[in-house]
């Protein structure tokens, strides 16, 4: 074997290490195997999988950024091909929640218009749910931090409770 050879797997594992991000909705990084998965949804609703690993796109000569480039490339293409041919469907972007808390177990819940506050007491969720007086900006702050006091209070109350978002 080639020295290179030799010195590919420590270069993968290396990449490996980083976080990749694709920048396309149904691609991720899988660190533990160094590829890339494609997965889009079929129209019988089942999921498709495919994954794109380094190995099988390395070049001697090239770099494993190279690779890791080439196999993502790949796998955009695979996935675009899928959803033009009417395969799969287009994923979408997942949307960031419109407003967040700090506090771990506080959450905002877009469908009721209000903070759901979640404690973890003796195995059970203790639950309280915070409704915004309107879809003002203000009143919504406002709710937030009357639940994230909700919060604080029942985390206090229950000694050795845990937070689960």
């Amino acid at each position: 074997l080639a020295l290179a050879d030799q010195l590919a797997p420590a270069r993968v594992a290396e990449v490996a290490q980083g976080t990749q991000k694709s920048g396309v909705a149904g691609i991720f990084w899988d660190a533990r195997k160094s590829r890339w998965r494609m997965q889009g949804l079929k129209r019988s609703s089942e999921v498709l999988h495919e994954t794109f690993s380094v190995k099988q796109y390395a070049v001697p000569g090239g770099s494993t950024q190279e690779a890791v480039e080439a196999a993502r490339l790949a796998a955009v293409a695979r996935l675009q091909d899928l959803v033009r041919r009417g395969v799969v469907r287009a994923s979408a972007a997942k949307r960031k929640p419109a407003y967040r808390s700090a506090v771990k177990g506080v959450c905002w819940q877009r469908e009721r218009r209000g903070w759901l506050v979640r404690v973890l007491h003796g195995g059970t969720f203790l639950r309280k749910f915070v409704k915004s007086d309107s879809s003002s900006d203000e009143a919504i702050g406002r709710a937030r931090l009357e639940a994230e006091r909700v919060h604080r209070e029942l985390a206090r109350g229950c000694a050795g409770a845990r937070v689960r978002a």
